[in-house]
């Protein structure tokens, strides 16, 4: 029996029942199917040439039919109007997070791409160089200008995503926002800054210009101007962030060596407290775990090929909704101890560190690399591993927690 096939139908589709309940019965259905494809698309080990077609997809199906009707099938699936992907946010929460999340506060970072014509919007937690996904959204631009004039916007479309996570998230969690530059407006900061769920850690541009007490006045001062030696981070409160209309927060100035420049990170104020200046930095961090991710769809995968020509930003994101769920159950996997046995067996480390790691491989490409199996001698330990993995899942237990048990 392949590796891969491990992660079977029958052993998904209880967890997509449950977790997934709200969907009808033949959209959870093939939501299981496309998980088990692309669960087989990830072991086959893609590389960056090989582009994500349709085609490949629906070969990948595991269903016995002919290659027309697997095509055919996945075609209605994605032109389902009833298979609503705003829906699914919801699923993965708890997929993740389990029935009983065990943490208050979750990092969650989120940034844009493109993926064929379409942009993505994409949200997840940061582990082990990776992420697991939590929400996504796509659309194009002309979309954006065949909406009512109040909704005709970028920042409108984004503030809906933010909202909807807040929305989506479990009851007594709050989601800390870990975001580059290109979301650093006072309208945002506004939106996160009345909700009571959420806070927040932003990387602002060094040109904007702050007012700050200083010498008992305030003065005005590019951020560009302000300095922290080398390793230490300089925490400063009563920031005025901005505009004719300044949103008050606390500013973290922070410089490494070997960096261009410093990192101006805005959070909210009077935060020290429960979101100290050295955590700060440290989950700024893993903010670029998501590129990571982002690369994983596109080059390990191959989604930079797709291109759909109709109705593109729903078929892209119904697509990608499914593949959201198996990327995340293969991350797991790859921190499993048996990954790591399987590591000292697959990777030579790098004499020199890198992005501060020796290592070679990611979590993906290791449990990739188990699934398609290259450990033939770890199969049953694979077996093994992987039952309980969903077994863990179905029970609840949450993938993010799970993660560090496995």
């Amino acid at each position: 029996m392949p590796a891969v096939a491990l992660v079977g139908l029958e052993r998904l589709r209880p967890v997509v029942d449950r977790f997934f309940g709200r969907l009808s019965r033949p959209v959870r259905t093939n939501l299981t199917v496309l998980v088990q494809a692309f669960v087989s698309l990830t072991a086959a080990l893609r590389s960056g040439q090989g582009e994500l077609t349709l085609a490949a997809v629906a070969r990948a199906m595991p269903l016995g039919t002919t290659f027309k009707d697997r095509y055919k099938r996945l075609n209605r699936f994605l032109d389902n109007r009833l298979f609503d992907p705003h829906g699914l946010t919801e699923g993965l929460f708890a997929v993740l997070l389990g029935l009983t999340a065990l943490r208050t506060a979750i990092p969650v970072v989120l940034d844009q791409s493109t993926v064929g014509l379409a942009q993505l919007l994409l949200a997840g937690i940061p582990v082990a160089g990776r992420i697991l996904p939590l929400a996504l959204l796509t659309f194009t631009y002309a979309d954006i200008q065949t909406r009512p004039e109040r909704e005709k916007s970028q920042n409108f479309i984004e503030h809906c995503f933010f909202l909807r996570l807040l929305e989506a998230a479990p009851a007594g969690v709050r989601l800390c926002f870990i975001l580059d530059r290109g979301y650093a407006r006072v309208s945002l900061l506004r939106l996160l800054l009345a909700q009571p769920r959420a806070s927040f850690i932003l990387r602002a541009r060094r040109e904007v210009v702050i007012e700050r007490p200083k010498g008992g006045r305030r003065t005005r001062c590019p951020l560009g101007s302000l300095r922290a030696p080398a390793g230490q981070p300089r925490r400063l409160a009563g920031i005025r962030y901005r505009g004719h209309h300044p949103v008050e927060v606390d500013l973290i100035i922070y410089y490494e060596a070997g960096h261009k420049e410093p990192w101006y990170l805005v959070v909210p104020p009077g935060s020290a407290a429960w979101l100290p200046t050295a955590e700060v930095v440290a989950l700024y961090r893993r903010r670029m775990h998501i590129e990571q991710g982002f690369r994983d769809f596109k080059t390990h995968l191959g989604v930079r090929g797709l291109r759909l020509q109709v109705r593109v930003s729903e078929r892209v994101q119904r697509l990608l909704m499914a593949f959201t769920l198996a990327y995340a159950l293969v991350v797991v996997l790859g921190m499993s101890r048996l990954a790591e046995q399987a590591r000292a067996r697959l990777e030579d480390q790098r004499d020199t560190g890198r992005h501060g790691t020796a290592r070679i491989l990611s979590v993906r490409t290791v449990a990739a690399l188990l699934l398609g199996g290259l450990c033939a001698e770890l199969l049953d330990r694979l077996a093994r591993t992987v039952a309980q993995l969903l077994t863990c899942t179905l029970a609840g237990r949450g993938l993010y927690y799970i993660a560090l048990t496995l």
